[in-house]
Protein backbone atom coordinates (compact mmCIF):
# COMPACT_ATOMS: atom_id res chain seq x y z
CA UNK A 1 0.00 0.00 0.00
CA UNK A 2 1.56 3.64 -1.04
CA UNK A 3 2.34 6.04 1.80
CA UNK A 4 -0.56 8.68 2.75
CA UNK A 5 -0.49 11.41 0.69
CA UNK A 6 -0.55 14.91 2.56
CA UNK A 7 -1.84 18.28 1.13
CA UNK A 8 0.13 19.67 3.99
CA UNK A 9 2.03 18.17 6.37
CA UNK A 10 1.08 16.75 9.90
CA UNK A 11 1.25 19.24 12.34
CA UNK A 12 2.66 16.97 14.81
CA UNK A 13 4.65 13.55 14.56
CA UNK A 14 4.05 11.15 17.47
CA UNK A 15 7.09 10.29 19.67
CA UNK A 16 8.70 6.70 18.87
CA UNK A 17 7.21 5.60 21.85
CA UNK A 18 4.42 7.73 23.98
CA UNK A 19 4.88 8.90 27.77
CA UNK A 20 3.24 6.32 30.01
CA UNK A 21 -0.35 7.21 30.62
CA UNK A 22 -1.02 8.77 27.25
CA UNK A 23 -4.29 8.50 26.58
CA UNK A 24 -5.71 9.37 22.86
CA UNK A 25 -9.72 10.33 22.15
CA UNK A 26 -10.72 9.82 18.54
CA UNK A 27 -12.80 7.98 16.11
CA UNK A 28 -9.26 6.29 14.50
CA UNK A 29 -6.70 8.16 16.13
CA UNK A 30 -4.05 8.01 13.96
CA UNK A 31 -5.93 6.48 11.30
CA UNK A 32 -4.18 8.97 8.40
CA UNK A 33 -0.81 8.87 9.58
CA UNK A 34 0.43 5.02 9.42
CA UNK A 35 3.91 6.11 10.39
CA UNK A 36 2.92 7.18 13.28
CA UNK A 37 0.31 4.50 14.53
CA UNK A 38 3.38 1.98 13.50
CA UNK A 39 5.78 4.15 15.56
CA UNK A 40 3.18 4.70 19.15
CA UNK A 41 3.47 2.06 21.93
CA UNK A 42 0.65 -0.17 21.40
CA UNK A 43 -0.01 0.03 25.96
CA UNK A 44 -1.32 3.44 25.17
CA UNK A 45 -4.89 4.10 26.19
CA UNK A 46 -7.34 5.00 23.76
CA UNK A 47 -10.73 6.29 23.96
CA UNK A 48 -12.67 6.43 20.47
CA UNK A 49 -15.46 4.85 19.20
CA UNK A 50 -16.54 0.71 19.66
CA UNK A 51 -16.40 -0.27 15.68
CA UNK A 52 -12.98 1.75 16.44
CA UNK A 53 -11.76 0.01 19.62
CA UNK A 54 -12.16 -3.67 17.75
CA UNK A 55 -10.23 -2.57 14.67
CA UNK A 56 -7.59 -1.15 16.95
CA UNK A 57 -7.42 -3.68 19.36
CA UNK A 58 -7.09 -7.26 17.26
CA UNK A 59 -5.59 -6.22 13.94
CA UNK A 60 -3.07 -3.41 15.43
CA UNK A 61 -2.32 -4.73 18.57
CA UNK A 62 -3.65 -1.81 20.75
CA UNK A 63 -4.45 -3.64 24.25
CA UNK A 64 -6.17 -0.44 25.90
CA UNK A 65 -8.08 0.35 23.15
CA UNK A 66 -11.64 1.55 25.00
CA UNK A 67 -15.10 1.67 22.85
CA UNK A 68 -17.40 4.41 24.17
CA UNK A 69 -21.01 4.52 23.26
CA UNK A 70 -22.96 7.92 22.78
CA UNK A 71 -22.82 9.63 25.98
CA UNK A 72 -20.77 7.39 27.39
CA UNK A 73 -18.03 8.71 29.80
CA UNK A 74 -14.58 7.53 31.43
CA UNK A 75 -12.26 8.94 33.96
CA UNK A 76 -8.95 8.73 33.75
CA UNK A 77 -7.06 9.84 36.77
CA UNK A 78 -3.06 10.81 37.36
CA UNK A 79 -1.45 12.78 40.19
CA UNK A 80 -4.38 14.41 41.65
CA UNK A 81 -5.73 15.24 38.02
CA UNK A 82 -8.92 14.20 36.07
CA UNK A 83 -10.25 14.26 32.94
CA UNK A 84 -13.70 12.74 32.20
CA UNK A 85 -13.47 12.04 28.44
CA UNK A 86 -18.02 11.82 27.28
CA UNK A 87 -18.47 10.11 24.30
CA UNK A 88 -21.03 12.42 22.46
CA UNK A 89 -23.56 12.28 18.97
CA UNK A 90 -22.13 12.87 15.94
CA UNK A 91 -22.46 13.19 12.32
CA UNK A 92 -20.20 12.48 8.94
CA UNK A 93 -20.10 16.03 6.88
CA UNK A 94 -21.65 15.96 3.47
CA UNK A 95 -24.44 13.51 1.48
CA UNK A 96 -21.85 12.42 -1.36
CA UNK A 97 -21.26 8.90 -0.12
CA UNK A 98 -24.90 7.12 2.07
CA UNK A 99 -23.98 7.00 5.56
CA UNK A 100 -24.15 2.79 5.94
CA UNK A 101 -20.80 2.99 4.03
CA UNK A 102 -18.39 4.89 6.32
CA UNK A 103 -17.46 3.74 10.03
CA UNK A 104 -19.31 5.88 13.11
CA UNK A 105 -18.38 8.66 14.04
CA UNK A 106 -18.26 11.07 17.19
CA UNK A 107 -17.50 14.03 19.33
CA UNK A 108 -15.67 14.22 22.87
CA UNK A 109 -16.10 16.51 25.73
CA UNK A 110 -12.82 16.99 27.99
CA UNK A 111 -13.38 18.03 31.24
CA UNK A 112 -10.16 18.75 32.89
CA UNK A 113 -9.49 19.53 36.97
CA UNK A 114 -8.47 18.71 40.17
CA UNK A 115 -9.84 15.13 42.18
CA UNK A 116 -11.78 16.45 44.35
CA UNK A 117 -12.18 19.83 42.55
CA UNK A 118 -14.59 21.47 40.04
CA UNK A 119 -14.04 21.40 36.34
CA UNK A 120 -11.35 24.09 35.32
CA UNK A 121 -11.16 23.76 32.05
CA UNK A 122 -13.88 21.93 29.15
CA UNK A 123 -13.01 21.34 25.40
CA UNK A 124 -15.21 19.92 22.84
CA UNK A 125 -13.26 17.15 19.91
CA UNK A 126 -15.22 16.97 16.96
Amino acid sequence: MPAPRFIRPPAVHPPARGPSGRTSCGRRPFSRVRPGRRGLDRSTRIVTTPHAARRLSVPHGFRQAAGLRTWEGRVPRRGGVRVRITSLPGRHAGQAVPRGLLPPVRGSLLEFGPEDGPVRLRLYLS
